[in-house]
């Protein structure tokens, strides 16, 4: 896979070639930052970031981040995930989870550097679930937090 990185807001990610920022095609006032394939994908990855500002740094754990996952899943009432992952890479840790809901496969990851973190969802048709999921993971795993410019 042929990749390039890209800047969106707060975050770098590693993205392959064909994938680009799609987040100004988005309707709406308060868009997430989306990237996709726009050719031959079958869904959008998005990605919400809560930076931190000062006063104690929050140094949450794997379980920290499992729970955070869960408790969107709760809230917009996904129903029990699926699967399950977790993964720490330099200073990026995270925890990830599928739900299905409805006809659609919905792959949440809550990631934290140890002060800032991000709130990424992939959603896609559950007929195609496989297709993009390996390259997501990757994509996720690749996140970084920089420095305001």
């Amino acid at each position: 896979m042929t990749s390039r990185q890209i800047r969106l807001g707060p975050v770098q990610l590693k993205v392959p070639q064909d994938w680009a920022d799609i987040t100004d095609e988005l309707e709406g006032d308060d868009k997430p930052y989306t990237v996709a394939d726009p050719q031959e994908g079958v869904g959008a990855l998005q990605l919400s970031t809560g930076l931190f500002q000062g006063g104690v740094v929050p140094h949450p754990s794997e379980s920290d981040l499992r729970a955070m996952v869960l408790r969107f899943g709760e809230e917009r009432g996904l129903g029990d995930a699926l699967d399950e992952t977790r993964f720490t890479k330099n200073s990026l840790m995270g925890a990830g989870m599928s739900f299905h809901e409805g006809e659609d496969l919905i792959r949440v990851w809550c990631v934290s550097d140890g002060k800032n973190f991000a709130l990424v969802t992939y959603t896609c048709a559950w007929a195609d679930r496989e297709r993009e999921a390996a390259l997501c993971e990757e994509i996720v795993e690749s996140l970084q937090f920089q420095s305001p410019s």
